[in-house]
């Protein structure tokens, strides 16, 4: 009986590494095309990367999950700045140190980075199945360059997981030239929702939607949205990702500044409580010791729910706008 246990555990032991790296390269080369991805993050992504390539430095880079995809509006940046953008805000899903490549591959001279990163950022561990499985779909080359073997490991030893995102449907993302094509012609800021997808986007590759708030964020508001942790330490992999980033802002003799996403004003997170100062204290301190400079405060981004569209991050168009002029103030006054 105990043979069998051990050569259970030593088959498990060995099997699973073999079995993930069977597993990350079947799905990566594949089966990638019937993963249940966001397929629509990759045709956005691919055109912001190519848009930012043209731009000429100074400039300034944006990254972060979806609150600055639907809540910066680049052009008034640009006219209160002088300075082209290239917002690179997608999903809040994507890890922090795929941003540091992509900031890596696109940074000039003087260039200012602007992180507004959602509050789960600080505290995520990589890697999730879904950050893996999306990967997997993207070309991973200049992603994975940087990694450590454990890395490697660490991002292998998920993906046998991916069995379980298969379906029957063969994706593949647009071509970027059709991409182009289509948000070239969108000259104004303002979009119309078509749904997650690029055709929702204006050519900065932004969303900024002329809509009411939804039912079910009105709901959510209803139970209370605390947003930020109580006595949250930042994790191992966020310092890592920042670092980087640090380290690739200091080379290019560019300026790197942290700021808030955008939140609805509500009692679990409001400023007139001690609750509130003191996690948003707690956050700011652990950041100061990083060396890093955070801009504006979280109540300058807060705004009524009727500023809001469809989640406790995205602004609608009034909101983007608001939240888009303060951020610049903000910058102007170096806070």
């Amino acid at each position: 009986m105990r043979k069998n246990a051990r050569q259970f555990v030593l088959i498990t032991l060995l099997g699973w590494p073999v079995l993930s790296m069977l597993c990350y390269g079947l799905f990566s080369t594949v089966l990638s095309s019937h993963l249940r991805a966001g397929w629509w993050i990759w045709d956005a992504m691919h055109y912001k990367v190519r848009r930012a390539q043209g731009l000429s430095s100074p400039k300034l880079i944006i990254a972060s999950g979806s609150n600055a995809l639907f809540g910066i509006n680049s052009q008034l940046i640009e006219q209160r700045t002088g300075r082209p953008v290239a917002n690179l805000a997608i999903h809040a899903g994507i890890d922090l140190d795929y941003y540091a490549s992509k900031i890596e591959q696109l940074i000039g001279p003087s260039d200012i980075v602007i992180l507004p990163l959602e509050f789960e950022y600080y505290t995520r561990n990589k890697y999730t199945r879904w950050f893996t499985i999306n990967m997997m779909v993207d070309n991973l080359d200049d992603y994975q360059s940087h990694l450590s073997l454990y890395d490697h490991l660490r991002f292998m030893l998920v993906s046998p997981l991916a069995i379980f995102s298969l379906s029957p449907r063969d994706h593949q993302v647009e071509p970027l030239g059709k991409v182009q094509k289509m948000l070239n012609k969108h000259k104004t800021s303002d979009t119309h929702w078509q749904g997650y997808s690029y055709k929702s986007m204006n050519y900065q590759g932004e969303i900024l939607v002329n809509e009411p708030p939804s039912k079910s964020l009105r709901n959510q508001l209803q139970r209370g949205i605390p947003y930020l942790k109580k006595d949250i330490s930042l994790s191992h992999d966020f310092l890592n990702a920042i670092r980087r980033i640090q380290s690739i802002v200091a080379i290019n003799h560019g300026a790197l500044f942290l700021t808030w996403p955008a939140s609805i004003l509500n009692p679990e997170f409001d400023p007139a409580g001690e609750s509130y100062r003191g996690r948003v204290r707690n956050l700011l301190s652990q950041l100061e010791k990083e060396k890093l400079i955070y801009i504006c405060l979280p109540e300058d981004f807060q705004f009524d729910i009727s500023k809001f569209f469809n989640s406790l991050y995205h602004l609608n168009f009034d909101g983007a706008n608001l939240r888009t002029k303060v951020l610049v103030a903000c910058m102007e006054k170096g806070q």
